[in-house]
């Protein structure tokens, strides 16, 4: 793998990763906005994929209140839609 694709997985080094290949201020604001992105999208993905999961567990689903109905018309999001 190599250092971009490593920084995909960690917020942290890509927020470095895109400071690092800022110029300016404007860029670097520009940058923070694409980290910021990324992460989201991330995080949305892995918040989408243990969803997929606890559809798998009925009895987990009723402990917190959701339906399987519910929980899989939000699992099957992409990660780029809220």
């Amino acid at each position: 793998m190599n250092r971009a694709t490593e920084c995909l997985m960690d917020a942290e080094c890509l927020q470095e990763f895109s400071s690092e290949q800022s110029a300016g201020k404007g860029t670097r604001r520009k940058n923070r906005g694409f980290a910021h992105t990324i992460n989201l999208w991330y995080e949305r993905s892995r918040q989408r994929r243990e969803l997929r999961e606890l559809a798998d567990s009925p009895d987990l689903l009723n402990d917190v209140g959701l339906s399987i109905y519910d929980v899989q018309q939000e699992a099957r999001k992409p990660f780029w839609r809220e």
